[in-house]
């Protein structure tokens, strides 16, 4: 990376912009702005012809008032130049100086730039991401291949809470009991499952499962995962009527030991409060009939290994057959059940999120409703398509310059509409700018990729 100097970075250049908080970001593309309507270091444009996208409307307002205000004081400078010179104070009024320098040839032509630009801020290209999807979608239409009757609809929880109801209906009522107990175990409901999932809807592709997780999802739809699950609550239904039939036998020398004046177990390992939680936890659990989970914490603490390992230096510490059968069901747990157990709720979560998504798509296609991710996606799919390159061209000839801000949070989808247009095959003397702060991406939640900020830069 090399220092910023506004004045003299090429505007015919694919570039990114590394800017912290605190830097002056939004300073640095007011006077890029300033460059570029001035025709600094290329070809005078207008403020139609200046795409600047950002994330959000707050963002893009404050963003379009901001080069409003540069505009009008770069143009008051100009004119007080003109007629009383003066030596620059700062580094903005540097900043105006040494653009009247570059101007002062045809200084009328320049007011006149400034003025215009001033007065059409309005028509300012200047847009979310999602504005400028749809702009380019309904502006190229045919191109496109865009419906002239979509409705956008700003919010689309209803729809997904629809969707979700439905695909629960159709993926989950057939289940047999065993299925049904890990899905209420790890879904809950439609509500529960669709938070779950939520952030992964819209993305574009979902990235390759793990192998252990694909496997889980091909024993579902076999029918293989009911079969091992029910050998998994039979194993539990065996320790649990272990643990309530000698109950006793494990926890009466512990106990005894808690309360000893001379202690031969260390009480760091076993203090008095946390065991006598672990026994009720252990005791309500083997009870309950619905309880599916397996308490390797509070398990392990009546195991011979563990015991052993906090048993005092010349102390002696009865290790009865009880503690050894303990240790055989923990060891049973782990080579044979815990790797399935704990990637169940990835597998359900994924099988409900595959046919969500399949619904989804099936529900857009037969529907003019849109949603603004959607503006995202059809987008992209445009441009990948066999007229992509066609309505990449009509994009670029439009906009002779275009500056991406905040581009951490930018996903893959995202990047490659970016790429499409302004990388991959830019036109002569066009200049593409990417701002962004890896430091600082907050919009992971929606699917911001951070690789993808480190793939452009």
């Amino acid at each position: 990376m090399k220092p910023l100097n506004v004045l003299e970075m090429p505007l015919d250049k694919v570039a990114l912009i590394e800017a912290s908080a605190g830097t002056g970001k939004t300073y640095t593309m007011a006077n890029l702005y300033l460059r570029l309507l001035l025709g600094v270091g290329c070809t005078p444009m207008t403020v139609e012809q200046i795409l600047v996208v950002t994330f959000t409307k707050a963002a893009t307002a404050e963003l379009r008032d901001r080069i409003r205000a540069n505009i009008q004081q770069c143009h008051a400078y100009f004119k007080a130049q003109q007629t009383k010179p003066s030596t620059p104070s700062d580094s903005q009024s540097q900043y105006y100086f040494d653009l009247f320098q570059a101007t002062k040839a045809d200084y009328a032509a320049a007011i006149l730039r400034l003025r215009i630009a001033e007065r059409e801020m309005d028509l300012a290209s200047v847009y979310t991401i999602h504005a400028f999807c749809q702009k380019m979608l309904t502006q190229f239409a045919f191109e496109s291949g865009m419906r002239f009757d979509f409705e956008l609809h700003t919010y689309e929880s209803e729809l997904l809470r629809k969707l979700s109801q439905s695909v629960w209906r159709t993926e989950f009522y057939s289940c047999d009991l065993v299925e049904a107990k890990a899905v209420s175990k790890h879904l809950s409901d439609p509500a529960t499952a669709l938070d779950l999932v939520r952030s992964h809807i819209y993305q574009q592709k979902l990235p390759d499962l793990p192998q252990a997780i694909a496997e889980g999802v091909k024993d579902w739809q076999s029918g293989n995962f009911s079969k091992q699950n029910q050998a998994y609550l039979d194993f539990l239904e065996e320790v649990k009527t272990y643990w309530r039939e000698n109950e006793t036998a494990l926890t009466e020398a512990i106990i005894a030991d808690l309360s000893a004046s001379a202690r031969q177990l260390n009480a760091n390992k076993y203090k008095e409060n946390t065991t006598l939680e672990r026994i009720a936890l252990l005791a309500w659990w083997s009870k309950n009939s619905l309880d599916s989970s397996f308490p390797t914490d509070a398990l392990l603490r009546f195991s011979t290994d563990y015991i052993s390992g906090a048993i005092k230096k010349s102390c002696e510490f009865e290790l009865n057959a009880h503690f050894a059968k303990i240790q055989d069901f923990l060891t049973a747990y782990e080579e044979e059940f815990e790797a399935a157990q704990s990637q169940q709720s990835e597998v359900l979560q994924y099988i409900f999120l595959t046919a969500l998504r399949s619904k989804l798509a099936e529900y857009k296609a037969t529907h003019s409703e849109k949603g603004f991710n959607d503006l995202l996606t059809l987008l992209n799919q445009a441009l990948q398509s066999p007229q992509g390159a066609h309505l990449a061209a009509h994009i670029r000839r439009q906009f002779s310059f275009a500056m991406i801000d905040e581009f951490q949070d930018t996903d893959v989808t995202q990047y490659e509409i970016f790429s499409k247009i302004f990388i991959q095959q830019p036109e002569a003397g066009q200049g593409f700018i990417m701002i962004g702060d890896p430091k600082q991406s907050i919009y992971k939640f929606r699917g911001a990729d951070i690789f993808t900020y480190l793939k452009a830069s």
